[in-house]
């Protein structure tokens, strides 16, 4: 007979010993109702529209969708830039429930978002909010969860970033 595993189940296993071969160790697998959501590939993503980059070190938008955290999308350095915002195009409408923020990963700390809004459109011009929050200035990954939606495109707008800036290691995105 097979235990039943629906709701969150707790279930300890082990292999028995079987002639000069001692049992196992014991281990426990958890298992849950929750559905788990999938990385949407960063090759499913692209930089439809920015408000600006900083091309002089590199840090242009399309490293925010290029699956590499070492690289970053900044705003322009001199702070004209005072309503930040990137869109990320999808390679095909899909049904999504969270956006992941990678903050920078170098030393600094200009441009980490502290506050933002989330958008979603399907033709990236018609675009209605789904998400707004706060995030701790620090370079841990921030989640941002919102009721599933279909989407062509993301748009991440900065209400306020560390310094007046917008930086981004990696922007991802989560489908159902």
């Amino acid at each position: 007979n097979l235990p039943d595993l629906t709701g969150n189940v707790t279930l300890t296993v082990r292999k028995f010993a079987v002639g000069s071969n001692p049992a196992s160790d014991a281990v426990n697998l958890k298992f849950t109702d929750t559905a788990v959501l999938g990385l949407i590939p960063h090759t499913s993503l692209s930089v439809s529209g920015f408000s600006s980059q900083q091309n002089a070190k590199g840090d242009a938008a399309a490293n925010a969708v290029d699956g590499n955290s070492t690289t970053m999308w900044h705003t322009l350095w001199d702070g004209s830039d005072k309503a930040p915002y990137i869109t990320i195009k999808l390679k095909e409408i899909t049904n999504i429930s969270q956006l992941a923020y990678v903050p920078r990963q170098d030393g600094g700390y200009n441009g980490n978002i502290t506050s933002y809004n989330i958008y979603t459109s399907l033709d990236g011009v018609n675009f209605t909010k789904v998400a707004t929050g706060n995030w701790e200035n620090n370079k841990l990954t921030k989640n941002a969860s919102f009721s599933k939606v279909d989407a062509g495109y993301v748009k991440f707008e900065v209400v306020s970033g560390s310094g007046g800036f917008a930086s981004a290691s990696e922007i991802k995105l989560y489908n159902n």
